[in-house]
């Protein structure tokens, strides 16, 4: 009896243990007043807004799995990190100084990942010939890589950070393609497959590399530099995604970033097909929501509808 009494409780501290959540605490050295801190779930895409009092904000949360986080304090400061459910961590923030500094049980992590010098490419590197710049691009992810086996870390992190950092090193790889002939001032270019056999090889179409802020930035710069060819911009990029895109969240991600930005800027005529398309690839009730909300405010702007009412005054001072 005794003994089932003992692991009644075990269970029940066992239970509670696992439960609890993990505290993140963000210490703000001269805070902005009525500013509030921001955390962007890269696996989820929630986002948390906390409110800073005197100088520090607190989340407490365990439903989720372990994941990156982009971390926005205003044009304060941006800042990558990597939250477990069961593992606190405490952030001591100096914008000001650009002094950064992590401590609790996942403070290792995430010191390397706000501490770290992370090598990047240089945008005049565009300048180069293709073999060089390909080169030097190589020696980046390298370099990076470095750095992670320096750190010395977690295996389950340093597997994915590996996949981060690909992204993170070629994030200007596929601008090659615009910045080269503008730096090299030629009035066209057109890359050999020594390149655009590399760019296949980094650009990987895979939905489950949405987790890392870096992909969404690079996937979505090699659709749109590969797509857009000096034609209807609309169908080259519906031809592009519908040829060279099959997974669905991938798809669904850059579909819902080109279209709203297309229709918030110049509205519903002309992007009727661009719309439709939007609404047979992409399902997220929250995307669909804010999406057919900007073209509501557009649609009684759309030509050949009855324009509202007005009264204004021409230069003569006069009410028409």
């Amino acid at each position: 009896m005794n003994k089932k009494r003992i692991l009644g409780a075990a269970l029940a501290l066992f239970t509670a243990m696992s439960m609890s959540a993990a505290t993140y605490t963000f210490k703000i050295a001269k805070p902005v007043e009525d500013m509030k801190l921001q955390i962007h779930w890269c696996t989820s895409g929630e986002k948390s807004e906390l409110e800073v009092q005197n100088g520090v904000a607190i989340l407490s949360k365990n439903d989720f799995a372990a994941q990156y986080v982009r971390v926005y304090y205003g044009r304060a400061f941006a800042m990558n990190l990597y939250l477990e459910p069961d593992k606190d961590l405490t952030v001591d923030c100096n914008a000001e100084a650009r002094e950064f500094n992590c401590t609790g049980a996942a403070a290792t992590i995430n010191n390397y990942l706000i501490k770290s010098p992370f090598a990047v490419l240089d945008f005049n590197a565009a300048a180069k010939d293709e073999a060089d710049f390909i080169k030097s691009s190589d020696s980046v992810y390298n370099a990076n890589l470095a750095l992670l086996k320096k750190a010395n870390l977690p295996a389950n992190f340093t597997k994915k950070e590996q996949q981060r950092l690909l992204f993170k090193s070629y994030a200007m790889f596929p601008m090659y393609m615009s910045y080269h002939p503008y730096l090299k001032k030629m009035d066209s270019y057109t890359p050999t497959a020594l390149y655009t056999n590399k760019l296949k090889e980094v650009a990987i179409i895979d939905g489950n590399c949405l987790e890392y802020a870096e992909y969404g930035d690079f996937i979505m710069n090699a659709v749109f530099c590969q797509a857009f060819q000096g034609g209807d911009r609309n169908k080259e990029f519906m031809a592009f995604m519908d040829a060279n895109v099959k997974d669905a969240k991938v798809k669904s991600y850059i579909t819902n970033v080109y279209a709203y930005d297309v229709v918030s800027s110049s509205g519903l005529d002309g992007n009727d097909a661009l719309v439709a398309y939007f609404h047979k690839n992409v399902s997220d009730p929250k995307l669909v929501d804010k999406f057919d909300k900007v073209c509501k405010q557009w649609e009684g702007l759309k030509a050949g509808c009855i324009s509202p009412s007005f009264t204004a005054t021409d230069i003569n001072g006069k009410q028409v």
